[in-house]
């Protein structure tokens, strides 16, 4: 068996599918995270715009270049206050969930929207997130009709921010049809940078069964804030996160974030090196 790669489809760009998927094939990618309004300019992403035909065109073209949509991206706030800005949202990922098997996907991908950190964020952030969890559960269960999951990704600053707050909300949330998207350095807070293997670990003793697919991308710490790193060159241990996914979750799909398009072969290279192939 050999552990297939994959990249955000937009960090290659903006552009026709026809240009963007074997430029990313060329670079030897076996998969891609796919958000329809960041990478494609064949049409302009309104809700409402898809189609089966659409679907298939643009399975059919991945497909062409032996690539595959592991991830479809929504890029929403499911803790949106305004209540017709949320439903918005709302409709929105359930159309994303009812074509995603028609673009040859399984798993719709969400963050959790950002917390502004003020006197006010622990009371902010318990009233989003019981949002999150309305949101949550009414996208599951779309997503139970239609054999999709729904992929969760934490993130610092954000409402669900942690391990312990990704367990909290499976334990409201029992469906099969909702997973895990891990990218420690998004749980990494700026002041904390030396907490990385205990939240990876953390993880995957709390949910580890929930766990679907990986983010990976390198950090750096300026001062107070955190900021991307070339792959391999930053403050993450890569070495240590790799073999903790090739222990723990074996041939899981992984998706390099941030990488440049001409330097995007040499990251995907030192992956599969590190992952002993």
């Amino acid at each position: 068996m050999k552990w297939e790669i994959g990249v955000r489809a937009h960090d290659f760009g903006r552009m026709q599918l026809s240009e963007l998927a074997p430029r990313i094939a060329d670079a030897g990618f076996s998969h891609v995270q796919l958000a329809l309004g960041k990478a494609l300019n064949d049409f302009q992403y309104t809700c409402g715009i898809l189609s089966n035909g659409l679907a298939h065109s643009i399975e059919r073209e991945l497909s062409r270049n032996n690539l595959r949509p592991s991830v479809i991206g929504c890029y929403i706030n499911p803790a949106e206050e305004n209540t017709d800005a949320l439903q918005a949202n709302i409709k929105m990922f359930k159309e994303h969930i009812r074509f995603a098997r028609e673009m040859g996907c399984k798993i719709v991908a969400t963050e959790t929207g950002y917390i502004i950190p003020d006197s006010n964020e622990e009371i902010s952030r318990n009233l989003a997130f019981d949002r999150v969890i309305r949101f949550v559960s009414e996208v599951t269960e779309e997503a139970e009709k239609f054999g999709v999951l729904v992929a969760i990704e934490a993130v610092y600053g954000h409402t669900i921010n942690t391990p312990r707050a990704m367990d909290r909300m499976f334990g409201l949330i029992p469906s099969n049809n909702l997973c895990a998207l891990v990218d420690v350095v998004n749980m990494i807070h700026p002041a904390e940078a030396s907490r990385q293997i205990e939240l990876v670990n953390e993880a995957f003793n709390l949910y580890r069964e929930r766990i679907n697919v990986f983010h990976m991308k390198d950090f750096k710490i300026a001062g107070t804030a955190k900021e991307s790193a070339v792959l391999g060159q930053g403050e993450l241990n890569l070495a240590y996160h790799l073999n903790k996914i090739k222990e723990e979750k074996p041939y899981a799909d992984i998706i390099l974030e941030e990488v440049k398009p001409d330097k995007a072969s040499e990251a995907r290279e030192l992956v599969s090196g590190l992952l002993g192939q």
